[in-house]
């Protein structure tokens, strides 16, 4: 579910910001992807297993 969510938000941004810089573009889509992510995360429930990912594997 995620996965096509971000392919749609990567094609609607590219096809959104065709004259502006591609860092600028890279930034954005950056943030709808995470966006996205995270409300699949919510949707889910799973927010309760951020505290079973290992310290070594993170700042968490």
């Amino acid at each position: 579910m995620a996965t096509v969510s971000v392919a749609r938000v990567i094609i609607l941004t590219k096809a959104g910001l065709k004259n502006a810089d591609s860092s600028l573009a890279f930034a954005i889509q950056s943030i709808f992807i995470l966006t996205i992510t995270w409300g699949v995360v919510s949707y889910q429930g799973t927010f309760a297993g951020l505290k079973e990912i290992e310290s070594k594997y993170g700042c968490y």
